[in-house]
């Protein structure tokens, strides 16, 4: 009998604190958490990367980061259930985040995410470093792709109620790879996932350069549907989102490397989207006193790529977008550039909307903003 009440769990983790530590129920989306309330928890996690865990306070990680040589805060591809729930049901904060490193690869909080949960929980991105006298938490020099302050790559995750800070005046990431890279406020590059209630807040100065594509959202860089191998595959949402709030400064610059030759989108919420469904989204703040908008600046240099910029997206293709508001600023500037030899020539192309950079329509996408404002230069 006692065999059969214990069936299934993890006998790994143990601690004479009941109220604290309890086993592991392992890929089971039962009421059963691991509790985290200090920084020593997060070694669990990292061990155990499909297991249950409710944080319970809020929890500075500097110390953590600063012994951190791992392109990620937590260097692992979750797959369980991270939830945040504090006494009286509020949010607990995460605190100190910061990477330091010039690693290959992707970067952020975690690797990737398959399948998760993560919910209820702020994350504060702090600038710990200097550079010619700015201050950033991100500093990633070296053929680097994809960077997601929640996760560099999910696929089919689920991510809630979540807020994203990036605290003082500017977040600096610099990015250079060989293929794709870019930028996600949530997530960098999202397949089948589900965001909602999720709010990004804070500055970006970024360096990008691709020979693939470069992808750079306010939530997310690029989104799309996941294909399996079955007959069904697994449809992209994000909803009930915000890029600023409260009156928040966001502002996104952005410098594309004369070497790029990748095609560059950029959104104020989502930079790419393919096969997904856009609905309730925010770009910027409204009030009865005053708005705020958030500022898209883009330096393109010369170099010879075709580029999309929207204020809420990119390009969007077989996508649904529906009652969205926008509130932007939106400069993008360069050198221009031809090649060829006169008679065959290639010139590059910019396509720039205060709503939306591209929007192809097919019979599986529509298109309903409502109340809607943009200011674009």
């Amino acid at each position: 009998t006692f065999n059969n009440v214990f069936s299934g769990w993890s006998t790994e983790y143990w601690s004479l604190n009941s109220d604290k530590y309890f086993p592991l129920l392992l890929n089971d989306n039962t009421e059963n958490y691991y509790i985290i309330d200090d920084v020593e928890d997060f070694y669990v996690l990292i061990n155990n990367p499909d297991g249950n865990y409710k944080i319970v306070e809020d929890i500075d990680l500097s110390s953590w980061c600063a012994n951190n040589s791992s392109n990620f805060v937590f260097n692992i591809d979750f797959t369980g259930i991270l939830i945040g729930e504090k006494e009286n049901n509020e949010i607990p904060v995460l605190s100190g985040l910061s990477v330091n490193t010039v690693d290959a690869g992707d970067a952020g909080l975690f690797r990737s995410t398959n399948d998760a949960t993560i919910r209820n929980i702020a994350f504060n991105w702090s600038n710990k470093y200097s550079r010619d006298g700015n201050t950033y938490s991100i500093q990633l020099n070296s053929n680097i792709g994809m960077i997601g302050a929640v996760s560099a790559d999910d696929t089919q995750s689920l991510f809630s109620n979540l807020t994203v800070n990036v605290e003082a005046d500017s977040l600096v990431v610099t990015s250079s790879s060989s293929s794709i890279s870019g930028f996600g406020g949530i997530v960098a590059n999202a397949q089948g996932s589900n965001i909602m209630n999720c709010t990004f807040v804070g500055s970006v100065n970024s360096y990008l350069q691709s020979t693939d594509a470069i992808y750079f959202g306010g939530l997310v860089g690029r989104a799309s549907m996941y294909v399996t191998s079955e007959s069904e595959d697994e449809n992209m949402s994000i909803m009930n989102s915000s890029v600023g709030r409260n009156g928040a400064n966001v502002n996104f610059e952005l410098t594309i490397s004369s070497n790029s030759t990748g095609e560059v989108y950029i959104g104020g919420a989502v930079g790419y989207a393919e096969e997904t469904t856009i609905s309730s989204i925010r770009v910027g703040h409204y009030s009865y006193t005053s708005n705020r908008r958030i500022n898209i600046s883009v330096n393109l240099n010369d170099c010879m790529t075709n580029n999309y910029v929207g204020g809420l997206l990119g390009r969007g293709s077989e996508t649904q977008v529906s009652s969205c508001d926008v509130l932007t600023n939106i400069n993008v500037y360069g050198t221009e550039r031809t090649e060829g030899d006169g008679t065959n020539t290639t010139t590059r192309m910019n396509i720039i909307g205060g709503l939306i950079g591209q929007y192809v329509l097919s019979s599986e996408s529509s298109i309903n903003i409502n109340s809607s404002n943009t200011e674009s230069y």
